[in-house]
């Protein structure tokens, strides 16, 4: 090999090339909010809620539903996020222009977590073929574009994995410390981060991580984790007479996954709750619990009266729509929607297919892709049972990453040299300590 080879090749090293990748990121993503407008919402109901929820927290402190009366519709802390940029700018335009880049900024420092993961479970080149399908997602550039709460939750769920694995690697107080503080940030955030943490626990026991230690972390975080919900759960209470631990509206969106089928929109339950709710007068919590029963009754009477249609939506057209429907999504930079959908389905199956692979098959990271599929399982049953819109198991979208571009590695070391095929189980995974 020449000189010339050699320079070549480090300057195509995966851990010079991630820095490039990064600023391509980064500038699609000032391109699609130069196409769309600052002030860009795509007409969602959730991202103007969030808005106008986060206008009022400035001004008066109360939190509440779409700035109209006090609520626990949602966990308070992307509208708390929001409202800072409210009272640091005076005027709509000013304001979005900080939230946007300030999500600009998050979608690319995901990115790079994403590629930290990725070098930890199998080399720095699965680390940087899972930073590029992350970078390049069209679904993921449009998000960006938009005030949801998918923005920062998204890092946060990355960074949690991230700092879990390597508090596997090095047990302690520090990185524990570092997980529990995402965590309840991510909590506030939504509460579907909880899912996380069987998958955790499970994970640094097959680690050999000291029992010990294990057991007085798991206390403390538990003492951590109700202490930061406490001043949440007063606030709840003294607004609705009733213990509400997390949102008050579960109900909604099991009522309305009794509709949803392999779709991304509504199918007729915005319509049912605006007859059930017209001459309702309960409040948020009573309405949602009158929801909750309607669901159940939709549930049990398709169950009476057809019970394979209702398992099949259950077991396949839900979990299919959650992962193979990019719901928040419209066409920025020139993508075509026949395209984009087509592409985001092709690399959910692969990437599904990947994970359920690498997670029984025997390997120095199997831990990693075990840990990574269950949490992807428990968002999946969660989305079964509520609303099966791809917006709920959007954040984990990166898990499925990170699986493909280890199958993709493989496959690459497999047709370089055949025999890499039996040793490639064992690359980029480090000693247990």
């Amino acid at each position: 090999m020449t000189a010339h080879d050699t320079r070549l090749k480090q300057l195509l090293a995966p851990d010079r090339l991630i820095w490039p990748l990064l600023l391509l990121a980064a500038l699609m993503r000032v391109a699609a909010l130069l196409q769309k407008g600052v002030e860009y919402d795509g007409n969602y109901v959730d991202a103007v809620r969030y808005m106008d929820s986060a206008r009022v927290l400035a001004t008066s402190g109360r939190f509440t539903y779409a700035g109209n009366h006090l609520s626990a519709y949602e966990m308070p802390g992307f509208s708390a996020f929001l409202s800072v940029f409210v009272l640091a700018a005076h005027g709509r335009y000013l304001q979005y222009f900080l939230i946007k880049v300030s999500f600009l900024l998050m979608s690319v420092l995901t990115i790079y977590l994403l590629y930290l993961l990725g070098t930890r479970i199998g080399g720095p080149r699965v680390g940087l073929i899972a930073a590029a399908f992350l970078a390049f997602s069209v679904p993921n550039i449009y998000t960006g574009l938009l005030a949801l709460s998918e923005n920062p939750f998204s890092l946060a769920v990355i960074a949690l994995a991230v700092l879990v694995i390597r508090l596997g690697d090095s047990p302690g107080w520090k990185l524990f410390s570092a997980c529990l503080v995402v965590f309840v940030g991510a909590l506030y955030l939504r509460q579907s981060v909880l899912v996380m943490l069987p998958p955790a626990a499970i994970y640094l026991w097959s680690r050999g991580y000291p029992r010990r230690l294990l057991i007085q972390q798991t206390l403390t975080a538990s003492l951590v984790i109700v202490a930061a919900l406490v001043p949440w759960w007063i606030r709840n209470y003294a607004v609705f007479h009733a213990f509400v631990p997390f949102q008050s509206f579960d109900g909604a969106t099991l009522l309305e996954g009794t509709f949803q089928r392999f779709k991304p929109i509504d199918n007729g339950s915005f319509a049912l709750m605006d007859k059930l709710t017209r001459n309702f007068k309960g409040n948020e919590l009573e309405t949602g619990r009158m929801f909750a029963e309607v669901a159940k009754q939709r549930i049990l009477a398709r169950w009476k009266t057809n019970p394979a249609d209702l398992i099949f939506t259950y077991a396949v057209g839900k979990p299919a729509a959650a992962w193979l429907l990019p719901h928040y999504w419209d066409e920025v930079l020139g993508a075509r929607s026949w395209w984009v959908l087509r592409v985001h389905a092709l690399v959910s199956a692969l990437g599904l297919t990947a994970l359920c692979a690498l997670s029984t098959t025997r390997s120095r990271a199997r831990r990693e892709f075990v840990f990574m599929g269950l949490c992807v399982l428990l968002i999946t049953l969660g989305t079964v049972v509520y609303l099966g819109l791809h917006r709920y198991v959007y954040p984990f979208m990166p898990f499925l990453y990170v699986a493909l571009a280890y199958s993709l590695d493989w496959f690459l070391r497999w047709r370089a040299n055949p025999a890499s095929r039996q040793t490639h189980g064992n690359h980029g995974a480090p000693q247990h300590s």
